[in-house]
């Protein structure tokens, strides 16, 4: 798989875990918040997620991203996990034309709720970045981590 891969855009420090796993660091490119890179006819950004990094007693150790990709005909949001916050309004602001959004929903521990959005907040996300369209990942995750 990795020989088919010309590119990795990740955020800043997580270049490490891929040349742990066999990718070149000529194809490595690490984004702070954002920052942005051209790629063919795209334009990939890192922006701001609420989220700590890491696992274990090693935390925040590298930064945690979300990514909007634009191209010619349609600009895709990719949330990532994160909790709510202001950032959603100031990506909103900044891409007028969201048309597809990529946005966990279904986390039910109220101690998660800075780190994750919760269900009552998802269409304050929607509505704040002014997505057209959304499609919604990691669903249904009870406080224990098991799927409901």
């Amino acid at each position: 798989m990795r020989e088919k891969v010309d590119k990795v855009v990740c955020s800043l420090g997580v270049g490490t875990h891929f040349e742990r796993w066999g990718y070149c660091a000529e194809q490595l490119v690490e984004l702070d918040w954002e920052e942005h890179i051209p790629y063919d006819s795209l334009v990939i950004h890192s922006l701001p997620a609420r989220h700590f990094s890491g696992r274990g007693l090693v935390l925040n150790k590298t930064l945690w991203s979300s990514f909007l990709i634009e191209s010619p005909s349609l600009t895709l949001y990719l949330g990532s996990d994160g909790g709510y916050g202001s950032h959603f309004k100031r990506i909103g602001r900044r891409f007028s034309t969201i048309d597809w959004a990529i946005l966990e929903n279904g986390q039910y521990s109220k101690d998660w709720r800075f780190i994750h959005i919760m269900p009552e907040q998802l269409t304050q996300v929607v509505s704040d970045l002014n997505a057209r369209h959304v499609v919604t990942v990691h669903h249904s995750k009870d406080i224990r981590g098991t799927s409901l």
